[in-house]
């Protein structure tokens, strides 16, 4: 709420219910009842009430609801993009683009081309800009946004190996990483790196293989893929 004051608790609002609309509007909850409604079903279910100046993440693909409990509300979202969730972007961008393909302005383009009046990948740029609009991705920027998360995963294994042969040298033991002295948590960070790298390499695979990308784009991502390979 606006006014910090009502930011109490639960059964501050609890409290509240028992007043009418036109009390629930003045106080700044106009919408309160929906969040008891059917038996409190949302009740039910784990329930945040989040105050100004604060952040809430919430995972890839957890399903969630927000009610808004005063009529103003300015909510700021970022959608993260990384290796787990990657998949579920791709999927939904070569559909979308399967989509703008079929919409009678790049049926036109396609006519065009066929009439040679426009090259392949003119028609190929103008469809990428129908996707941009449809969705506010292209394929160029998806493959920027895998390069970068690639790069960063591989930031982190260098420095995870230049950590581990730090650590050789001062207990000059040539054995294996399992010999070496590392905390769990940091084990564990390496690990993720190493199936988040698997996850972009089949993705990248797939993206290849979809044959829906024209051979500078092929040719970016396989380029991403021996990186990951090597």
């Amino acid at each position: 709420h606006c006014d910090k004051r009502k930011n109490e608790s639960i059964g501050h609002l609890l409290a509240l219910l028992e007043e009418d609309a036109s009390v629930l509007e003045k106080q700044g909850y106009p919408h309160l009842n929906q969040l008891f409604a059917n038996d409190s079903a949302l009740l039910c279910s784990k329930m945040v009430i989040q105050h100004e100046n604060e952040a809430i993440f919430v995972p890839s693909m957890w399903h969630h609801e927000v009610y808004n409990l005063s009529e103003v509300v300015l909510s700021i979202n970022h959608n993260w993009f990384n290796a787990f969730n990657l998949h579920w972007i791709w999927n939904g961008l070569s559909r979308e683009y399967r989509s703008v393909c079929q919409l009678p302005m790049a049926i036109k383009l396609q006519t065009l081309q066929e009439a040679e009046i426009m090259t392949k990948d003119e028609v190929y740029d103008d469809c990428q800009k129908l996707l941009r609009d449809a969705c506010g991705l292209d394929f160029q920027q998806f493959i920027q946004m895998v390069k970068v998360n690639v790069e960063h995963i591989l930031h982190k294994l260098h420095e995870y190996r230049a950590i581990v042969d730090f650590l050789r040298e001062e207990d000059d033991d040539d054995g294996d990483v399992d010999d070496i002295e590392v905390s769990d948590e940091f084990k564990f960070e390496m690990e993720c790196c190493l199936v988040s790298l698997k996850h972009v390499q089949n993705v990248i695979q797939k993206c290849v293989a979809t044959n829906c990308m024209n051979d500078t784009h092929v040719q970016q991502l396989k380029e991403i893929g021996t990186r990951v390979s090597n």
